[in-house]
């Protein structure tokens, strides 16, 4: 039996870099939802599309993992994974993320992308929409100060000139139309652990949920 883990959460929760420690630890498929709004935004954006118009028939979008457990995504064959992380996209992926139209060509990607296989998925719905039979689900949290600085930081190492109050701004504006939009909003999985990392390190992050992933693991 294929195993299946989700980690929900809002922006800047550190979400990727745990599924991605975890995903490496355990040997599973490394799945990034938020991804697939990404791509879908670039190509709208260098495409000057309106997102009503998009269609699965424009979108060639492929997945991998590499040897070091780093998730890359495909555009028309090229690798856009380092461009989906920008000022831009960020103000821009959460409005056209509400899209009902978009949603449903996600969820379509995200599904196919694992389809039997072993993975863990993070993302904003990944266990309440898109995976909702998967075994183990957790809903990772922090203060919004916490996570817009984890997001800040990420910005200065990518040398994109942002301020702190602009990060913060956005990770509010976002938490609130992630969380109340009509369709597929952001909320905690019923049966998931809520687990707050606002204090913790990434290596105490996995030292406590690795044995509880591993303990759901044994009983498959």
């Amino acid at each position: 039996m294929n195993l299946a883990i989700t980690i929900d959460g809002g922006a800047g929760a550190g979400k990727s870099v745990l599924a991605q420690t975890i995903a490496k630890r355990l040997s599973l498929f490394y799945l990034n939802t938020g991804a697939f709004y990404r791509i879908i935004t670039l190509f709208i954006i260098k495409n000057q599309k309106k997102p009503q118009d998009i269609s699965l028939k424009d979108l060639d979008i492929s997945v991998k993992n590499t040897k070091n457990g780093v998730f890359k995504i495909y555009l028309n064959g090229s690798d856009v994974s380092d461009k989906l992380y920008t000022p831009e996209i960020d103000n821009t992926v959460s409005e056209i993320a509400i899209i009902e139209k978009i949603r449903g060509i996600a969820h379509h990607l995200q599904r196919a992308a694992v389809k039997n296989i072993s993975f863990i998925a993070e993302g904003r719905d990944t266990g309440t929409v898109i995976f909702p039979e998967a075994g183990l689900k957790i809903y990772l949290d922090a203060m919004p100060e916490i996570r817009a600085k984890r997001r800040y930081l990420q910005y200065k190492e990518k040398k994109i000139e942002k301020t702190f109050d602009e990060v913060l701004s956005n990770i509010k504006k976002r938490d609130m139309i992630d969380s109340t939009r009509v369709r597929d909003p952001l909320k905690i999985p019923e049966g998931a652990i809520l687990f707050d990392n606002s204090y913790l390190s990434i290596a105490e992050e996995v030292e406590i949920l690795l044995p509880i992933i591993l303990s759901y693991k044994e009983t498959m």
